[in-house]
């Protein structure tokens, strides 16, 4: 997730635009989403377990079990959230690349497309997640695309500094 932050300089550099900004302005809020989601979520997993581990008896289990159930709600709404914000920030990331000199119409339309897809995917299915509802989870390709868009972020820098050094942009 770090490297969203440095993709927006890299994209900025050969275009700056409102598109980028705002990507990058999804991408951070998709950081703390998922912090917060991941912190909710362990806390509650953490907390049920012992209350279910230590309950006096098989009814106060079953009703501990049932809180959790209700709780889940909680951390998969926020799963949502996240979700919702990182397929906007790799779709306009991706509109962003789709001319750009180091990233391409491939690596921008792939993610347009998985964004996209992410996107839809769990909309359609909200409040269930795709993969519990024996849909495709389309987080792992996106964690994919963003591997390759940080592979060649690094593989930008390079050209950046030259440019920056320059004092001007390639447009």
């Amino acid at each position: 997730m770090s490297s969203r932050p440095g993709l927006y300089y890299c994209l900025a550099i050969e275009r700056r635009s409102p598109l980028v900004q705002i990507a990058a302005i999804f991408a951070i809020a998709d950081g703390i989403t998922v912090l917060i989601m991941l912190s909710r979520q362990q806390a509650i997993f953490g907390v049920m377990k012992r209350a279910i581990e230590h309950a006096s008896e098989p009814a106060s289990a079953d009703v501990y079990r049932k809180v959790e159930e209700g709780l889940n709600a909680v951390h998969l709404g926020m799963d949502v959230a996240w979700d919702v914000l990182i397929s906007a920030a790799v779709i306009l990331f991706g509109i962003g690349m789709l001319r750009h000199p180091k990233f391409g119409r491939v690596m921008g339309a792939l993610g347009i497309v998985l964004g996209g897809l992410l996107l839809g995917f769990n909309l359609w299915y909200f409040p269930v997640p795709p993969a519990s509802a024996n849909s495709i989870d389309w987080g792992p390709f996106v964690a994919l695309w963003l591997l390759a868009t940080f592979i060649l972020l690094l593989r930008a820098v390079r050209w950046a500094r030259e440019i920056l050094e320059r004092g001007s942009t390639p447009n």
